[in-house]
């Protein structure tokens, strides 16, 4: 998916406190508090826990709160009615900020935004939010310290805050616990993974993402396939099932092209156990697929783009140089 943008957009340097991405990823993964609470601190965070569930909220000021997502941070301002009590105290939810390439971050804004929280807060000017007509529209910008302009800019569309997602240590620890899947395939899926890792390490735009399926299954009873990737060969969709498995996905920052910021799709690799209804199957095989990149949790394995670069291999070695190749082929040098 491309987003267009107008060309040579300006870039502002605004003197007021906007919340970068290492900040706010900072701040939900420790659920950061103010030093000193108040009635309306308290029951804004009431509020945004009864919103949101059990999700990582980070309180930044009395009516400034920020939300582990999925896919981004949310910044929530909590308004109260003119001459009302905290019982008109209303979330609104019309900011999304996700992490861009380079230590830069990228704003989605609601034009239905708060004004007096988008003058204080948000990436933009008070004549950027144009007049008081009910069809409004959402823009986006991009920027860090202070400068800011418009665009979609070189983000990562789904890689979330760092505390949603798996560490490395975490998925090896989670492979290495599940005793009952025999040592010698645990031992390949961590060296698998571990060399994956290596060989993305030195390139800084690339971001890891880890899964695993099946682990937890304790060998008993019935197999049950949890874990599923696809592959075409020769136009022929062939899927492979297993009890067991971990993948990488490999993800880079949106690129320009075209007037426009296109999201880059995913290269996902992965490790399976025996697969499922397969003659003297092997214990255990390693895939590689293309899948849409950006936007949405939809499991990868269920957006693997058909006909494009869905493979099985059998040694670790092969995988690792596709996965160099691609990080090579998709170094987005910013302009």
């Amino acid at each position: 998916m491309t987003v267009m943008e107008s060309a040579a957009p300006e870039k502002v340097q605004l003197n007021k406190k906007i919340y970068g991405w290492g900040e706010l990823d900072a701040a939900v993964t420790d659920k950061a508090r103010l030093t000193k609470e108040t009635p309306l601190s308290e029951q804004a965070l009431a509020r945004c826990f009864r919103v949101f569930g059990h999700a990582r909220i980070a309180q930044l000021e009395e009516r400034v709160l920020a939300v582990a997502c999925g896919s981004h941070i949310s910044l929530v301002y909590t308004h109260t009615s003119p001459g009302c009590g905290l019982e008109s105290l209303e979330i609104q939810r019309h900011v999304n900020v996700y992490p861009a390439q380079g230590g830069r971050t990228s704003y989605e804004i609601d034009m239905k935004v708060n004004g007096y929280f988008a003058n204080k807060h948000l990436p933009m000017r008070a004549k950027d939010r144009g007049g008081k007509s009910v069809y409004r529209n959402t823009k986006w910008y991009y920027g860090q310290s202070g400068m800011y302009q418009p665009g979609v800019g070189p983000l990562y569309a789904d890689i979330g805050p760092t505390c949603q997602a798996a560490t490395h240590e975490e998925i090896v620890q989670k492979i290495t616990a599940a005793d009952w899947i025999a040592e010698s395939w645990r031992d390949r899926a961590v060296s698998f993974l571990d060399k994956v890792t290596a060989a993305v390490a030195p390139f800084g735009d690339a971001v890891v993402r880890f899964e695993v399926d099946g682990l937890d299954n304790r060998g008993e009873g019935d197999p049950i396939y949890d874990f599923s990737l696809q592959s075409w060969v020769s136009g022929y969709e062939n899927v492979i099932r297993s009890e067991y498995g971990a993948l990488v996905k490999i993800k880079h920052p949106a690129r320009k092209d075209s007037g426009g910021w296109e999201h880059q799709p995913d290269l996902v690799v992965a490790v399976t156990g025996p697969p499922a209804g397969w003659q003297d199957p092997e214990d255990l095989l390693y895939m590689v697929s293309k899948t849409h990149g950006g936007g949405g949790r939809v499991p990868l394995r269920e957006r693997v783009q058909q006909g494009t670069m869905n493979a099985i291999y059998r040694k670790q070695s092969s995988i690792v140089d596709i996965v160099r190749q691609w990080c090579g082929e998709h170094i987005n040098i910013p302009a």
